[in-house]
């Protein structure tokens, strides 16, 4: 998935729009204006990322320039395409939803830690916005986790308090307890109970020139924020995944409906009713029966 920061995972170099893409790449090779902004922009010794294996083959025959396509330039194509809007707000057209490509990895990975089991049909770019919110907490608490393991350590070497089994944002919590003003208004037995607060209270100033005060502080508050975010975007996703399995639902139910009925029944009364000239009849009404079915469904449609 791309971080919502954009900008730390994509930079827009050049964009070009071909009315008939077959006439910018095909098999006999790449069109003079495609092959002029390949070349702008990539510097010697650099691959090229390419989202079709067959895009691969006819560059690097053609323009002789090395190209990559694996699961990892996937992965970004597949979120280039839905962010499409952010990398070119002045181009209109979206990606056909048939020609996107199917669920990325990071995202099935993403929804099925926090629970969520989505098929790909049912992936829509709220879904994936939102789901992004999550990714993002998970960036955040891998960033601080290292220095909340080393809190941890400290308050049981310092306060005597076992904090093996804390998660991070009772860590935080008790940095907060430790370096934050007496006139924080913070809640502390949300998270800690009266014991842990009064003993933190206590040792406070034993924490002085151990810990940082300020990588302490902003710890709290990137790990409070990141766990306010991430169960608002838990509830948002939960309503989305709702609606989207709903919708999919009602359409593949619309689907199955204009489906015309299996013919069996008129085949089981072939095999009973005969032999002989008898058997061609019945075989000529079944043919016709069959007939007007198919036309019938195909009228539907």
């Amino acid at each position: 998935m791309i971080n919502s920061d954009l900008r730390r995972a994509v930079i827009r170099k050049g964009f070009r729009t071909f009315k008939d893409k077959a006439s910018a790449i095909n098999a006999t090779g790449v069109s003079e204006e495609l092959s002029g902004m390949i070349r702008k922009w990539l510097l010697p010794e650099m691959k090229l990322a390419v989202g079709k294996p067959e895009y691969k083959m006819i560059i690097e025959s053609d323009l002789k320039i090395t190209c990559v396509h694996n699961e990892i330039v996937m992965e970004l194509m597949w979120g280039i395409q839905h962010l499409m809007h952010r990398l070119l707000p002045e181009e209109k057209a979206e990606v056909a939803k048939e020609g996107r490509l199917p669920m990325s990895q990071g995202l099935k990975m993403c929804l099925r830690r926090y629970g969520f089991d989505v098929k790909p049909e049912m992936v829509n770019d709220q879904i994936v916005e939102t789901a992004g919110g999550l990714f993002d907490f998970d960036a955040v608490e891998k960033l601080f986790s290292s220095y909340l393991r080393d809190v941890s350590l400290c308050i049981k070497d310092t306060s005597g308090i076992n904090c093996e089994n804390w998660g991070n944002l009772k860590l935080a919590t008790a940095l907060i307890v430790i370096f934050g003003p007496e006139e924080d208004d913070n809640d502390f037995h949300e998270v800690l109970s009266e014991d842990e607060v009064s003993k933190l209270m206590d040792d406070a100033r034993k924490y002085y020139g151990v810990l940082s005060m300020a990588l302490s502080l902003r710890t709290y508050k990137k790990i409070r924020s990141a766990y306010r975010v991430r169960n608002e975007k838990k509830i948002l996703l939960e309503s989305l995944i709702k609606k989207a399995k709903e919708a999919f639902e009602a359409e593949q139910a619309q689907v199955c409906e204009k489906v015309p009925p299996p013919l069996t029944e008129s085949v089981e009364q072939v095999e009973v009713l005969g032999d002989g000239k008898d058997e061609e009849l019945v075989l000529a009404e079944f043919s016709e029966q069959a007939f007007s079915s198919c036309c019938a469904a195909e009228l539907e449609h």
